[in-house]
């Protein structure tokens, strides 16, 4: 297996508006790209609250997955549920200037080679989505849960 060192990417869409705190490394750290913005001195809000709202935060440094390391963040997925989105993904791919596919796809969709956390707060159906909320751990691009 051939071994990457991986930028960070954070990506929320859709509907619902999430906000991460960075403790540290600061704000500086992370490019924001899309609907992201800074909303105070330690927080992002990676997407307004509107349809088809897309935003991605990287972290200009990358990380190998041959050493540990330890990232915190505090994520508020909003209040919405049943007119609620998509999610997020917490993914590790190497291109830093690409972004998968939005809504369903939650900006993870399409990138490969690729690993993914999601947290998941809408049910697709034809994803084999899980009818509650969900965290999954994703690989290569594929947000299919079957």
């Amino acid at each position: 297996m051939k071994h990457l060192t991986l930028p960070v990417l954070l990506l929320f869409f859709l509907t619902i508006t999430a906000v991460v705190y960075a403790q540290s490394p600061a704000i500086t750290d992370f490019r924001l790209d899309g609907d992201a913005r800074k909303s105070g001195a330690d927080c992002i809000t990676l997407t307004p609250d509107y349809q088809w709202a897309s935003g991605s935060i990287w972290y200009k440094k990358a990380i190998t997955l041959k050493s540990s390391f330890e990232m915190q963040l505090r994520v508020l997925l909003g209040c919405k549920d049943g007119d609620g989105a998509d999610g997020m993904v917490f993914v590790f791919h190497p291109y830093a200037e690409r972004t998968g596919y939005r809504g369903e796809g939650m900006g993870f969709a399409g990138l490969e080679p690729a690993i993914g956390i999601e947290i998941d707060t809408w049910q697709n159906d034809h994803l084999g989505d899980p009818w509650q909320d969900h965290v999954a751990i994703l690989r290569d691009g594929s947000v299919f849960h079957g």
